[in-house]
């Protein structure tokens, strides 16, 4: 049993000293930034339709450098073609079968491989089984709606 319950979704500071280094000073300072552990429970994390995706959204509130999310493909699902002009996107393939195309190069992902589509990369996905494949999807910076292109 861990002690992060009820920490659940929320920045916890840690009792560490961030040090940076300050070139006028030429040495190590400490850095008035605190160092925060972000915790999500799966569970208890947004869960919302995106097209024909399900997602649920394992960002922590207070993290604002990236969006963590795992989505879940239903067979014969396709996510369009499309394009983030904000973010890059960072695909880990956990189960299932699914196909991505990125700059019309076909990419087939094993389990746990990483696929990194850069902003303004053209890509689509589709999942080719007869099984629900899941995928944790990571944004850098964040998640932005405005910032998603689909090809008509």
């Amino acid at each position: 049993h861990h002690r992060l319950g009820r920490h659940a979704g929320k920045a916890v500071p840690f009792g560490f000293v961030r040090v940076a280094f300050d070139p006028e000073r030429r040495g190590w300072m400490p850095s008035t930034r605190t160092l925060c552990m972000h915790y999500v429970r799966s569970k208890d994390a947004a869960s919302f339709r995106f097209g024909d995706l399900q997602v649920r959204d394992l960002t922590a509130q207070s993290f604002a450098s990236a969006s963590v999310a795992h989505a879940e493909v239903a067979p014969g699902v396709v996510h369009d073609t499309a394009k983030s002009t904000k973010s890059d996107k960072f695909y880990v393939y956990i189960t299932g079968n699914v196909v991505f195309e990125v700059d019309a190069q076909r990419i087939e992902l094993g389990p746990l491989d990483l696929l990194v589509v850069e902003r303004d990369e053209w890509f689509a996905y589709r999942n080719e089984s007869e099984h629900t494949a899941t995928l944790l999807l990571v944004h850098v910076p964040p998640f932005d709606l405005e910032g998603e292109v689909f090809q008509e």
